[in-house]
């Protein structure tokens, strides 16, 4: 069984992968591909109930990012899903952003890496055995 429902090494390895690609260091984009695709599946239509497992794993830690990293507040289901859309475009269409948007994307994708590493903490704690 998984620990993670969206492992947060693959959101930090998209976020190290956007600086490279920034910087011309490396033109493999395939981690930041997968990660759009993730986002594909999993995006919220208008009108869609969010499942509470789902809200805690995944949506919750999205939200948290993404008041960390703009004035927004997500107040509805279709504000959220505005939102990973165009979060989503960004990852898919790399390569026609600016550096400065690459930059403040992996920045957004660092944030969301802490948000889904402290929501695991949170519902699955360390327990030492002794």
């Amino acid at each position: 069984m998984e620990r993670y429902f969206l492992d947060p090494l693959l959101t930090a390895e998209a976020a190290v992968d956007l600086i490279l690609y920034s910087n011309d260091q490396s033109r493999d984009l395939s981690i930041v591909q997968k990660l759009a695709n993730f986002m594909k599946k999993y995006q919220l239509k208008d009108n869609e109930q969010i499942n509470p497992s789902l809200y805690c794993c995944f949506y919750g830690p999205l939200i948290n990012a993404i008041k960390k990293n703009s004035d927004k507040e997500i107040r509805s289901i279709p504000e959220l899903a505005l939102e990973m859309k165009l979060l989503t475009f960004e990852l898919e269409n790399v390569s026609i952003q600016p550096n400065k948007t690459l930059e403040d994307l992996s920045s957004f994708l660092c944030d969301f890496t802490q948000e889904l590493i402290k929501t695991d903490q949170l519902y699955n704690p360390s327990r030492l055995v002794a």
